[in-house]
């Protein structure tokens, strides 16, 4: 062990580089107190998310980091997801004051995280600035001030815009500023949006982290697969005028028809159906469809759960 004070400034510095071991793993570790500010531990040794937090997320606290950063108040991490640069942060908030972990990815590749993906049309869906947070089951939140949490995560969330509040819910959050092109923006301009960047939230499952490709573990990222961005008014050309749309939002979601697992992107929202004299809720899908040699054509399709009786026919006097 090694320890250096420099008097600057009429302060004291003071660095101290050893070794030393965390879970029985041996490590190399620079201790540094500035003045009277609050001291931190920089280590350098690869180790895993297991080793700082005592909880367990098949997949993320199996990853491996290398360079590791300890305040007072959290804990950065950097390493690799899937050969992509990550910084987590594991930091403590919320009812009971549980270790949540942030991530945030500079550049995000869809694809090596949800199997099939660049087979769909999330291939033309770019994501920017994302950052996740893992939060544990009981300290769901709402209205979170981004500024009160690590610059690891709060950074990328101040860049996408879209509020300094979010809602941060039980399970893995994607937040990320998103830009559409290909055939995901053409289907919006068919609904009035001219706007090719939104920003979009929702869940994801931690199995997105496990190494492999299996059957069990695409399953589970596809039925966890959940992620939505608020639109403006939507105007669709020739729509019936029996027809209102409330509001609309862009989903990407997990589809599960017979057992065979999907990725379903598209349009959905809530709409107004003047039928006779009625006016009836339904919620609605939008999707883009396109034959051979054709352009693309929207279909609507809308639900709803409420019993209408329509008097289409009057029994005539005889």
């Amino acid at each position: 062990m090694v320890m250096t004070a420099t008097k600057t400034n009429g302060k004291w510095n003071t660095i101290v580089n050893a070794q030393s071991k965390l879970n029985n793993k041996p490590i190399y570790l620079q201790y540094m107190k500035l003045g009277k500010g609050a001291p931190s531990i920089y280590i350098s040794t690869k180790l895993t998310l297991a080793d700082f937090v005592p909880i367990s997320i098949p997949g993320l606290t199996d990853i491996e980091v290398d360079n590791i950063g300890m305040y007072p108040d959290n804990v950065q991490l950097f390493g690799k997801i899937k050969e992509m640069p990550v910084e987590f942060a594991l930091f403590k908030r919320g009812t009971g004051n549980k270790t949540h972990v942030g991530l945030s990815i500079d550049k995000l590749d869809i694809s090596k995280m949800i199997p099939g993906a660049s087979s769909t049309p999330l291939k033309d869906v770019e994501f920017i600035n994302p950052a996740m947070i893992w939060v544990p089951k009981g300290a769901g939140e709402t209205g979170v001030d981004v500024n009160t949490m690590p610059y690891a995560v709060s950074r990328p969330l101040d860049l996408q815009g879209g509020g300094t509040k979010k809602d941060l819910k039980e399970g893995l959050n994607l937040f990320s500023k998103v830009k559409l092109s290909g055939g995901v923006a053409d289907m919006l301009k068919k609904v009035g949006i001219n706007k090719d960047e939104f920003p979009l939230n929702g869940k994801l499952d931690p199995a997105v982290f496990k190494k492999g490709g299996g059957a069990q573990i695409k399953n589970a990222i596809l039925d966890g697969l959940d992620l939505k961005m608020n639109l403006p008014n939507l105007s669709v050309p020739g729509l019936p005028s029996i027809i209102t749309i409330k509001h609309g939002h862009f989903a990407i979601k997990g589809k599960n028809t017979g057992g065979t697992r999907e990725i379903d992107v598209g349009v959905s929202g809530e709409l107004i159906a003047k039928l006779g004299s009625k006016e009836v809720d339904f919620t609605f899908d939008i999707e883009a469809a396109k034959a051979a040699g054709s352009k693309a054509d929207l279909t609507i399709t809308a639900d709803s759960e409420k019993k209408v009786t329509i008097p289409f026919f009057k029994r005539s006097e005889e």
